[in-house]
């Protein structure tokens, strides 16, 4: 049975995605080259490496989310390891405006993904490797965590590379 809650729920996890999206775009525009290539230390991400990610993890997402309503039974969802995912993809090497345009063209999708799902659907579920049973409503809000903590990332990689000239 779908509960009123989770449609409340459901409104509340696109508007904080909505936002975060807008600060993000506030963040990453017109940044200097060297503050997107800046990288707080060796093993840490520039700026255009978390946006790189943001991408991928928006593709990613959306991905499980159509498997989750396209499959009948649950889907298993393999985790994958972001470090991994950056170095095989190349991320030092891609062009900021293309990696700017992908990451907007993808959350775009995911937005009106979301707006467009029917309340019920937001129960959907899967197995997630390591995070074990979850339902859209958890990617969703995955998503958003995800937004949140690279938004704090962006901002102090920011702040850092301004300390630095």
């Amino acid at each position: 049975m779908f509960e009123p809650e989770t449609l409340i729920q459901a409104q509340a996890t696109i508007k904080k995605l909505t936002e975060l999206t807008q600060l993000t775009e506030v963040e990453i525009a017109e940044l200097s080259l060297k503050i997107i290539e800046f990288k707080p230390a060796p093993a840490e991400w520039s700026v255009k490496e978390v946006l790189c990610h943001l991408r991928d993890v928006d593709s990613i997402f959306y991905d499980r989310c159509q498997r989750m309503l396209d499959d009948d039974d649950e889907p298993f969802l393999r985790a994958f390891n972001p470090d991994e995912l950056a170095e095989e993809s190349g991320y030092r090497r891609q062009i900021w405006e293309e990696v700017v345009r992908e990451w907007q063209t993808n959350r775009q999708r995911n937005l009106t993904f979301y707006q467009q799902l029917p309340p019920i659907k937001w129960l959907r579920g899967a197995f997630h490797q390591e995070r074990g049973h979850l339902n859209l409503m958890d990617v969703a809000n995955s998503l958003v965590d995800q937004s949140e903590m690279h938004l704090e990332q962006i901002r102090n990689n920011k702040r850092l590379a301004t300390m630095a000239k």
